[in-house]
């Protein structure tokens, strides 16, 4: 980062919270997560139902989900490649203003009666494409805007946001779905991605362009971007223990909460409904403990010994017999989570270089989501094998404690890094 970059993203001398709360560029990002965040919660549920109720055409649910999430896994690295070419914020706020143009034209097409499930699945992936520039252009503009020190609270500000939209924003989905058509909740939604665009324009961080003769092709951009990541100890390390976190307890465990309420339970919608709370809660509580500590030692010993907590945790949701020892194996699992990632996220934004951050996030995040399909697919299988999703839950857990105790002995530099 230069000289003159470095000065322009000074914060006020006082340290704590109320340095964090003035700077006005945190603030503008802040709340357009509120927005933007609310339009994906929201856009997700409505569209569901409208496939399941309104067409008649549950089949087809995965296939929507399908052209949303392979583009965004496919495209992701190029997104970490614009990242660190263009000024972070036009991108997401070129993102955010497309999609809410695709808004207006499911407004047209739902009011016009013509939307159908083809047409569903386009937009989706459209969707998933502007996802695919979005997110690491979100995760890489912290650093420009925020100083080191403060990185992991403004990280779990932003992911408390997120995780608190992801309640809110179905809930108030399913009133708009009650009470209005189906074409005023997509005018919604629209609504709610120009407020955050317009605020993330605003936010307009210091950025060094490139000069574009010296500009690199984007395959070598990508080749750049592996190696600083595959030299790094540090970053390697994160990325597995994200690609392991994912496939052995994201995926498992998403699958595995209805499948408890029936099988284990015996519950009924609404206990399911408390569970799903649960999780997001913890998430939300989690995040805010490491906001209110603000760690800056121990950081890498603390995100190893959460992969052995929640490795327990996954082992133990598949024996639970009652509804309260489910909502507190779920409890502990969401703190796990956002107790690890946002001092994993902040680690990677101070140890990345400034112009390479964008292309880092990528990567990583490609590495981690772009296996989720496949750990649905594979537990899929092992139900299909008769085997109960007790035993898988154990499984999975057992192979992330064994994973998590492999860390601490061969990953130094992370067990060491405060």
């Amino acid at each position: 980062m230069s000289l003159e970059l470095s000065k322009e993203i000074e914060q006020p001398q006082s340290q704590g919270l109320s340095s964090l709360l003035r700077n006005q560029k945190f603030l503008l990002l802040w709340v357009a997560s509120i927005f933007s965040g609310l339009s994906f919660s929201i856009y997700f549920l409505t569209k569901s139902w409208y496939v399941v109720d309104e067409l008649g055409l549950k089949t087809f649910l995965g296939v929507v989900l399908m052209a949303m999430t392979v583009p965004r896994v496919l495209l992701m690295m190029i997104g970490g490649v614009l990242a660190d070419r263009f000024r972070r914020s036009t991108i997401m706020f070129c993102s955010l203003i497309t999609r809410s143009v695709l808004l207006f034209g499911m407004f047209i097409l739902q009011f016009l009666g013509v939307i159908n499930i083809w047409t569903l699945i386009g937009f989706a992936f459209c969707i998933g494409i502007l996802d695919a520039f979005f997110w690491p252009a979100n995760y890489a503009i912290l650093p420009s805007i925020v100083k080191k020190d403060h990185l992991t609270r403004a990280n779990s500000f932003l992911q408390s946001t997120n995780h608190l939209t992801l309640i809110i924003g179905p809930m108030i989905a399913g009133w708009l779905i009650t009470i209005t058509a189906y074409e005023w909740i997509f005018v919604t939604i629209m609504c709610l991605l120009i407020i955050g665009a317009i605020l993330i324009f605003r936010v307009k961080e210091p950025f060094d362009k490139p000069e574009t003769k010296r500009l690199p092709s984007p395959l070598k951009d990508l080749t750049e971007g592996y190696s600083y990541l595959r030299h790094s100890p540090v970053l390697l390390s994160l990325m597995w223990m994200s690609v392991f976190v994912n496939f052995f307890i994201t995926g498992p465990g998403t699958m595995a909460i209805p499948l408890i309420v029936e099988e284990r339970l015996k519950g009924d919608p609404l206990e399911l409904s408390y569970l799903e709370s649960t999780i997001a809660g913890g998430l939300i509580l989690g995040a805010i403990m490491i906001g209110i500590i603000n760690l800056r030692s121990k950081r890498g010993l603390l995100i190893i010994i959460r992969l052995t907590v929640m490795g327990v945790a996954i082992a133990l949701l598949g024996q639970v017999v009652s509804l309260w020892q489910a909502i507190f194996v779920l409890a502990i699992l969401g703190m796990g989570i956002s107790i690890g990632d946002i001092p994993a996220r902040a680690v990677v934004q101070e140890k990345t270089d400034f112009d390479k951050i964008g292309r880092v996030m990528g990567m990583m995040s490609t590495a981690s989501s772009g296996l989720i399909p496949l750990s649905y697919g594979m537990t899929s299988v092992a139900l299909s094998l008769n085997l109960s999703i007790s035993s898988i839950l154990l499984y999975c857990g057992s192979f992330v404690i064994l994973f998590s105790f492999f860390v601490l002995w061969k990953f130094d530099k992370l067990r060491s890094l405060e």
